[in-house]
């Protein structure tokens, strides 16, 4: 087999950290028309999220909160629809893409398979500041 010297045609991003003692990465890929971000402590995807924005978020805040109220139009594509925290991650992650390119239209495909996401603020804030650490927008 020929091998092929040509760099990878799309753009990716990985990082990984240890957060609470647990192995966690996150890789990135700019397509065409759509944003890949797959997050994971398991070293799979357990759910996958399409993600669009219901409105741009506004540019005057440096840091978005966690909120209850969906600022994205998420749909669970795979996995199960028992997390309620993976719509958060799914919105946040749209959002801060968003706030860091406020021209980013393209939907985010999220995959997630993290441990005890509900119970941990921390974790939450730590896969934020790796997404800003792997911008493929």
């Amino acid at each position: 087999m020929a091998q092929n010297n040509t760099p990878f045609p799309i753009k990716y991003k990985q990082t990984a950290r240890t957060i609470n003692g647990v192995f966690t990465e996150m890789i990135t890929f700019g397509f065409s028309n759509k944003i890949v971000v797959i997050i994971s402590q398991f070293g799979k995807i357990g759910s996958l999220l399409h993600t669009t924005l219901a409105s741009p978020p506004s540019s005057e805040f440096s840091s978005v909160e966690v909120s209850s109220e969906p600022v994205a139009n998420t749909q669970f594509l795979l996995g199960a629809n028992t997390e309620p925290i993976y719509q958060i991650y799914a919105s946040q992650v749209s959002t801060n893409i968003s706030l860091m390119r406020p021209t980013e239209s393209r939907p985010v495909l999220l995959g997630l398979a993290l441990k005890n996401p509900s119970e941990d603020k921390y974790l939450f804030d730590q896969v934020i500041d790796m997404l800003k650490q792997c911008p493929v927008w």
